[in-house]
C-alpha cells in the first residue's frame, strides 16, 4: 500500500478518477507512477 500526503483537492480528484475506473485509489496511484516511469525511461533511455 502506498501512502502519501496531499492536498484535499487533489486527493477528490484521485478517488474520483479511481470510482470511474471501479479501481481503489492506490491502485490508480500506483497505475499513474508506472506511466510516469515508462515515460521517464523511454525519454532518458
Amino acid at each position: 500500500m502506498i501512502s502519501f500526503r496531499c492536498n484535499n483537492d487533489l486527493r477528490k480528484a484521485l478517488e474520483q478518477k479511481a470510482k470511474q475506473r471501479g479501481i481503489s485509489t492506490g491502485e490508480l496511484i500506483r497505475q499513474i507512477l508506472i506511466k510516469q516511469l515508462e515515460h521517464a525511461g523511454k525519454i532518458h533511455g
